[in-house]
């Protein structure tokens, strides 16, 4: 709730700034700014005049043509809209965002081959930044629920980065939270394949085995991302978790126990779930019960379970924690 009123305050601001126009602007700024008010009144075809104008006025300036070839993209002119862009492209070709914007209508269009010219000119002109922005926009498409829209965005990544193994873990990631195991499983398998050293996919496709319930080959998972990562606390709650599958509940406390003390924030209250159920197996009942009486209280928005997470913060002494707290 609090990120999405975040965002919605954001949003709100952004519109703001985008309807007010400030003293001093330039004829063509004005003109540019008044498109901008006009497309999101959608009133299309005024804010194709407007920016039309603006690019005879400025016809040097690549501004006015990337929005015109937005709006016509908004407006469902993708054809129209790769002429503005060669235009921008022309203007200035050492824009990156030309080059992207532009790949991105290809793509859409199916032409994969035109778009994938277009993202290596990205590639060149700015080897990280446009590749880091596929990836973060895809992150935060997880994090609204827009799972199959992520994984396009993963697509696209592997499309201009092939050896990469990353956008493979993601997409994995989220062919986990759809529930689709096996085809997770497939491309963490894929990532681990072209970085051997790849934590976060090992760690994930111990996830994804624990859902099928092959214990043994998921603790081995959740051992290699220990190995090359031994401060990743999912990674010790997942190996801990196959162990309980295993019966071998004494070894799960001792990799619980290793993932709580990894976890200087906080971030992975089910070690202390998963704790709890060894504990239990094990006969130790009111041991396992402060287990997950602290799962319930680190789980909980209430304030006794944020005073709760408060005291543990401040018992912890790693660098990350009293980067937190200060």
């Amino acid at each position: 709730m609090r990120i999405a009123a975040f965002a919605a305050l954001i949003l709100a601001a952004y519109c703001l700034s985008c309807t007010l126009v400030p003293r001093g602007l330039t004829p063509y700024e004005k003109l540019r700014s008044e498109g901008h008010k006009l497309l999101r009144q959608g009133r299309y075809e005024e804010a194709f005049e407007a920016y039309r104008r603006a690019t005879e006025m400025e016809p040097d300036n690549t501004g006015a043509w990337l929005s015109w070839a937005y709006a016509l993209v908004e407006f469902g002119k993708p054809e129209e809209a790769i002429e503005k862009y060669e235009h921008a492209a022309e203007v200035n070709p050492e824009k990156p965002f030309t080059w992207w914007r532009w790949g991105d209508v290809l793509w859409d269009l199916e032409d994969t081959e035109g778009a994938s010219r277009k993202f290596e000119q990205v590639e060149e002109l700015d080897p990280y930044g446009y590749y880091s922005s596929y990836r973060n926009e895809g992150h935060l498409l997880i994090l609204a629920g827009e799972y199959e829209a992520a994984i396009v965005q993963y697509k696209r990544l592997i499309k201009r980065n092939p050896w990469d193994h990353e956008p493979w873990t993601d997409w994995g990631r989220a062919l986990l939270i759809l529930e689709r195991y096996e085809e997770a499983i497939g491309k963490f398998s894929i990532a681990a394949g072209k970085s051997p050293e790849s934590s976060y996919a090992c760690c994930y496709w111990a996830e994804a085995l624990l859902k099928l319930g092959e214990y043994e080959e998921a603790a081995a998972k959740a051992r290699r991302a220990t190995e090359t990562h031994p401060y990743l606390p999912k990674a010790w709650i997942n190996w801990g978790l196959a162990l309980n599958g295993m019966g071998d509940y004494e070894l799960a406390l001792e990799k619980f126990a290793r993932a709580v003390k990894e976890d200087e924030l906080i971030l992975s209250p089910e070690a202390y779930e998963g704790w709890g159920t060894a504990l239990d197996r094990l006969g130790r009942h009111e041991e396992a019960q402060e287990k997950y009486m602290a799962y319930e209280l680190l789980t909980s928005d209430a304030a006794e379970g944020l005073a709760f997470r408060e005291a543990l913060l401040r018992e912890a002494t790693g660098p990350h924690t009293a980067h937190y707290l200060n």
